[in-house]
C-alpha cells in the first residue's frame, strides 16, 4: 500500500529574514518505509534524502526571507500495521542573528487500516 504525504515544513511569519544551513529531519513511524526517489521539495525533484532507519534528512540549502516549502514523498506501509500512525518533522537553520535554531516538532497523523487511509 502506498501513502503520499504532503507536509508544509516551514512557514516564516517573522518578516524578511534570510536563513542559512536549512535542513529538515523527518521521522517515520515503525512500519512505514520511504520509497526511494519519490521525494520532492515544492514540486521539484526527485530529491534524495539521507535515510537512516526511520529518519529522513534533507538539506534545503540557504533560503531568502519569507520562504515557504512543502516536502512530499511516497511511503510503503506494512500491511500488518493499522491504527494511528504519527510522523514527526523538525527544521534546523541559522539566521544572521543566531545560529543552530530549530522549529518545534511538527506531527502528521494518519489513520491507517484495511478500509481507511486518511491524512
Amino acid at each position: 500500500m502506498l501513502l503520499e504525504q504532503e507536509t508544509p515544513l516551514l512557514q516564516l511569519g517573522t518578516g524578511n529574514i534570510d536563513l542559512s544551513d536549512v535542513s529538515a529531519m523527518i521521522m517515520l513511524p515503525d512500519g512505514v518505509r520511504y520509497r526511494r526517489n519519490s521525494m520532492q521539495v515544492s514540486g521539484v525533484g526527485p530529491v534524495n534524502p539521507r535515510v537512516v532507519g526511520q529518519s529522513l534528512a534533507v538539506s534545503l540549502d540557504n533560503q531568502a526571507g519569507n520562504w515557504e516549502a512543502a516536502i512530499t514523498f511516497l511511503a510503503d506501509i506494512d500491511p500488518s500495521i493499522s491504527g494511528d500512525l504519527v510522523s514527526k518533522a523538525v527544521v534546523m537553520f541559522s539566521t544572521p542573528v543566531e545560529a543552530n535554531q530549530r522549529t518545534p516538532v511538527a506531527e502528521t497523523r494518519y489513520l491507517h487500516g484495511p478500509y481507511v487511509d486518511q491524512i
